[in-house]
């Protein structure tokens, strides 16, 4: 049974590790709502016992660690190369790929022989959303839905079943889970607070009251969301609680994440070497935008462009074939008459 699942435009990463497990873990009770198409519930939630993993870097990270210490569930590694140890994973991803994700528009195949002279970025035409939508769908209206040859019957029956004689479990504290499935991080505590994301400083009175009672040298473990720049989560030391602790520029980095934010510093940078000119961040992230849109702009011109190019090529080409059949229409009539003296003659 599929507990949950995270699909984004961003390489594997731990950020995507954590919002796959936040998804899993957690209740799935407004999908109907979201995804008024639905005919079944996503019954499947709960804290796992094992976390079955590959080696990738992104399972190996702190903050994996860190929450499935605080969450209590531990993680094992499949062995190096040997995909077989987690076959019932593997076994899936391909039955999702071939019944699902290989039929949609864009897809990319694979296998090489298929990809030959296919280019998935003139079928493209489905949105992030909407495919989150289709997964939805098929998961939840058609995978668990059927006759699954290992258990003998749908998951969905099946779990619906065992989740009465077996309970799933959820953490002591929901509220506190977005700080577990979180990235981790360990800065130092100075009279200004503490600096995340390069130039981002975070202060609060709390804080300081850590400062005070630990000493001016105190180094402490901080929780953050890439997605979200506007506070942090800073553990005491002693108590290993949580305080939440603000951006002192809230306002600057809101609904910006930590990537964009990245890009927005490198351009900035960029133009006070070139130009000389001071940029706030504001004035950076307006430039980028309308750089990103001139570039679509463009692109749609040079698309049209050459779409146009295509076009009178090929009404040159039809013209041409055309031009071609007439004179061979021409000669075959030729030859035709020539055939009828010679016949006549003879």
């Amino acid at each position: 049974m599929v507990l949950g699942f995270h699909i984004s435009f961003s390489p594997p990463s731990v950020e995507a590790v954590m919002h796959c497990l936040r998804h899993a873990v957690l209740p799935k009770i407004d999908l109907k709502a979201r995804y008024p198409a639905l005919k079944n519930s996503w019954l499947a939630y709960g804290l796992p016992e094992t976390l079955v993993v590959d080696n990738g870097l992104e399972f190996h990270a702190e903050a994996l660690e860190a929450a499935a210490l605080g969450l209590g569930f531990r993680i094992e590694f499949g062995g190096k190369r040997k995909p077989f140890h987690k076959g019932a994973i593997e076994r899936f991803l391909k039955t999702l790929n071939y019944n699902l994700i290989h039929k949609l528009p864009g897809t990319s195949f694979a296998k090489y022989w298929q990809r030959f002279d296919f280019d998935p970025l003139k079928t493209a035409l489905i949105t992030l959303e909407k495919l989150n939508e289709v997964i939805h769908r098929w998961i939840l209206d058609v995978y668990s839905q059927k006759m699954h040859r290992g258990i003998s019957e749908p998951p969905a029956l099946r779990w619906q079943r065992e989740s009465k004689m077996y309970a799933p479990e959820l953490p002591a504290c929901v509220d506190k889970l977005d700080i577990h499935f979180s990235q981790v991080a360990h800065r130092r505590v100075w009279h200004y607070g503490i600096q995340l994301h390069g130039d981002q400083f975070y202060q609060s009175s709390e804080l300081q009251d850590l400062r005070r009672r630990y000493g001016e040298k105190l180094e402490v473990q901080v929780r953050f969301h890439n997605a979200d720049m506007t506070q942090i989560h800073v553990q005491d030391p002693e108590s290993e609680e949580y305080i939440t602790v603000e951006n002192t520029a809230p306002e600057e980095v809101r609904g910006m994440s930590a990537t964009q934010y990245k890009w927005i510093r490198a351009y900035r940078k960029k133009m006070a070497r070139t130009e000389e000119r001071e940029l706030s961040i504001a004035e950076a992230k307006a430039e980028l935008r309308k750089l990103v849109s001139e570039l679509f702009e463009s692109k749609k011109l040079r698309d049209r462009t050459k779409g146009e190019r295509m076009k009178d090529k090929e009404t040159k080409t039809n013209e041409a074939q055309g031009t071609e059949k007439t004179l061979n229409l021409a000669l075959e009539d030729e030859l035709e008459d020539e055939m009828d003296f010679e016949t006549a003659f003879a």
